[in-house]
């Protein structure tokens, strides 16, 4: 897949699928045996599994944004440097909203096949999160 392609697909998993929580992105973009591991839930190995985390960090988190600070691509891998922030606005997991925000830096790695995202594997400082809303 091309370099470019790639970091469009990334960029569209944030911008329109996890800053809009417009979940039927995903039915474009990720593979439907996608492999979703996110810094704060244990993979998922299905879209639907991954769609579920997606409107629980929105319950919990309604203004939820995922910047993109930088992109490289190496191969069928495309990485990017990130950066999160959200104001704890709903339940999350059990802790009722605090009103307080969070932001947290972070990286996401992607691979590829066929056009399709397969596999994420993101992980953030999420120390400063759970500071926030325990």
């Amino acid at each position: 897949m091309d370099p470019q392609a790639m970091k469009a697909s990334v960029r569209r998993f944030y911008d329109d699928l996890w800053n809009k929580f417009d979940v039927s992105v995903a039915d474009d973009i990720l593979s439907p045996d996608v492999v979703f591991r996110g810094t704060m839930k244990d993979g998922h190995h299905d879209l639907a599994g991954f769609k579920d985390y997606v409107h629980e960090i929105e319950a919990g988190f309604p203004d939820f944004h995922q910047r993109i600070d930088e992109q490289w691509v190496d191969g069928d891998t495309c990485i990017a440097r990130m950066y999160w922030s959200g104001t704890h606005r709903g339940d999350y997991r059990g802790h009722p909203a605090t009103g307080r925000s969070v932001a947290y830096p972070g990286m996401a790695v992607f691979r590829f096949a066929d056009g399709l995202i397969t596999e994420v594997w993101a992980v953030g400082d999420t120390h400063g999160l759970w500071s926030v809303i325990t």
